[in-house]
């Protein structure tokens, strides 16, 4: 087939040109394809010669499927030769017909537009003073590893103390009334501040089966109208009371849970893993800040099949992470007080449109630089995604091994893209807190002020 290839920006263009042999027999074929939907006077389907049949519709009847038929075959060349990746289907927008009886055509599709890729090396760019754990933070990690191993005791024996956790049903009124959100029931730990101030006092010295008033004051700030300062009672019934049993941090206790012996082992072991773990945040925060910085440098403008496309994904995410936490999509934009239109608008199509760009910024990169993966590093890949998935070689279909290689690749060339743009940025640690950003925004809110009263 003789065609050549055009791109302008998203739109790819084949140019076609077919000599009058091969539009010919393409017309020849499409008369044996079509002839038995065509009814002619005389003939039963499918018998009436071709001569006859375009007598009586017109010479040019088959012509269109016969270029339809030419233009699919160009379409699969283009696409097997790499050429043409069409994220949409083709259609024929020009058909010329030459005075020799050839015939110039041209498809049209919506194809990935190149990249105009800005600065992506030697970035300078801003990132937190790197961390280094310290005692109350491996304090907190060996208290929540405590926890995982916490014994819950039933109170039976006396009342309700600071500490306890109270299961009850209760009610509350105001003059009376009961109003919105005032009745329910919870396992509230008593000292835990979950509730207004006043009724988990309320709670102690109480015990299982009593049912008591307890009276209260919605603070002036509560948030709702209708509450806020008012004056409250609440009825209260007592269901069960129980306390959760810490275990003593001792390295009897430790040698049972885990492979070391002493707490300083364990503690040491929960600092480096905390290290670790500050490291990695530091080391992706700077990854996606250069590809952030590339994304900025980078021009293109994306078509709107793609960003719809990924627009979907993006949905599909959110509807299993959801799923997880037992809600749907749905009643989470709902409770939001957002319209699916609204919520679409705001969360959705802004994330699509920044997977689309990240990943053409990063396609873009790899082909410059000419991003290849070295056997060991496909070997090293399929290791970490056969472990990831559970997967073992032996068992791998050929489909799957192939799909496997193929995200191995993808991925892997968008990680050594990223390492590539990393080793050439310039980090600068700079203080990133809340109160050095309200600092360095009063600063520069004050040279503006300075720069216009001059």
């Amino acid at each position: 087939m003789n065609y050549t290839f055009e791109k302008q920006g998203s739109k790819g263009i084949l140019h076609c040109q077919f000599d009058a042999e091969t539009v010919e027999q393409a017309k020849s074929e499409a008369y044996k394809k079509d002839k038995k939907k065509i009814r002619i006077p005389g003939y039963r389907p499918g018998k009436a010669p071709r001569f006859m049949i375009e007598r009586i519709y017109g010479s040019d009847i088959f012509l269109q499927s016969a270029l339809q038929d030419l233009g699919d075959k160009v379409i699969g060349e283009a696409i097997e030769a790499g050429e043409y990746t069409p994220l949409e289907a083709p259609n024929i927008t020009k058909v010329d017909t030459q005075d020799d009886n050839s015939i110039v055509m041209d498809i049209t599709a919506t194809v990935v537009p190149d990249v105009e890729l800005g600065e992506y090396k030697n970035l300078e760019i801003d990132i937190p003073k790197h961390q280094t754990v310290d005692e109350k933070e491996v304090d907190h990690a060996v208290e929540a590893e405590l926890r995982k191993h916490t014994r819950t005791e039933t109170i039976t024996d006396r009342p309700a103390q600071l500490g306890d956790i109270v299961d009850m049903d209760y009610a509350g009124t105001i003059d009376g009334v009961a109003f919105e959100g005032g009745t329910g029931s919870t396992k509230l730990e008593i000292g835990s501040g979950r509730f207004i101030p006043g009724f988990e006092d309320g709670l102690v010295g109480m015990s299982v089966d009593e049912e008591k008033d307890i009276s209260v004051t919605f603070p002036e700030n509560y948030g709702k109208e209708e509450l806020n300062g008012k004056p409250a009672v609440f009825h209260v019934n007592v269901h069960g009371i129980t306390r959760e049993e810490i275990p003593e941090l001792t390295d009897e206790f430790i040698s049972d849970i885990s492979e070391f012996s002493t707490v300083d082992e364990f503690r040491k072991d929960m600092a480096d893993k905390l290290q670790k773990q500050m490291d990695d945040e530091l080391e992706n925060y700077k990854l996606n800040a250069v590809i952030s910085k590339a994304m900025q440098n980078a021009k293109v403008d994306i078509p709107e099949v793609m960003i719809a496309r990924e627009a979907d994904n993006v949905k599909d995410e959110y509807e299993r992470e959801l799923r997880g936490m037992g809600m749907t999509l749905e009643n989470f934009v709902k409770a939001n007080g957002m319209t699916m239109e609204n919520f679409t608008q705001a969360q959705i199509l802004p994330v699509a449109h920044s997977n689309v760009l990240a990943d053409m910024v990063m396609q873009a990169i790899i082909k410059k630089e000419n991003v290849e993966l070295t056997e060991d590093e496909v070997k090293e890949g399929r290791e970490a995604q056969m472990k990831r998935f559970g997967l073992k070689e032996e068992t791998l279909s050929d489909d799957l091994k192939a799909r496997l290689d193929e995200i191995v690749q993808e991925e892997g060339k968008k990680q050594k893209a990223g390492r590539l743009m990393m080793e050439s940025a310039v980090f600068h640690e700079v203080d990133m807190s809340a109160s050095a950003k309200d600092e360095a925004e009063e600063t520069e809110e004050s040279e503006e002020k300075n720069k216009s009263e001059e």
